[in-house]
């Protein structure tokens, strides 16, 4: 037994009437669950959008969502990706922008794919943006 090792520190977690927001002190990032999607915001300060925002937010990315996949599965194929798009393909939401800029991202990773994951910028109901990194 070491007397001198610390013991790890819990991520800090905030609790509202709804959410509960976690802070990951390894990946310096607040996460949290909305209506079934898995949110995020990186950086120690958090902006909170609103909860009418977020569900905004959900309903464009149903909207819009059909478009990623096909965007995901063409690029996957262009690539010469022998990964495919499957059941383990899945997304968070990155709202860090939201407030000051009406701007969210969706990235979408899947173990299948290893490190590779897509981006999709998303602003006035529109993907405007997509970057693919490794």
């Amino acid at each position: 037994m070491n007397l001198f090792s610390k013991t790890k520190k819990s991520n800090p977690l905030l609790r509202t009437c709804d959410l509960v927001l976690e802070y990951d002190r390894e990946h310096e990032w607040w996460s949290f669950e909305f209506e079934g999607v898995d949110f995020v915001s990186f950086g120690a300060e958090l902006n909170l959008p609103e909860r009418d925002r977020l569900k905004e937010i959900v309903i464009k990315i149903h909207i819009l969502e059909e478009e990623m996949v096909r965007r995901v599965k063409a690029g996957l194929h262009v690539r010469n990706n022998r990964s495919r798009f499957g059941e383990n393909a899945e997304y968070t939401v990155d709202v860090a922008k939201f407030i000051n800029e009406g701007f969210f991202e969706v990235t979408w990773a899947s173990k299948d794919w290893g490190d590779l994951g897509i981006d999709f910028g998303i602003s006035n109901d529109l993907i405007v943006s997509e970057e693919w990194s490794d």
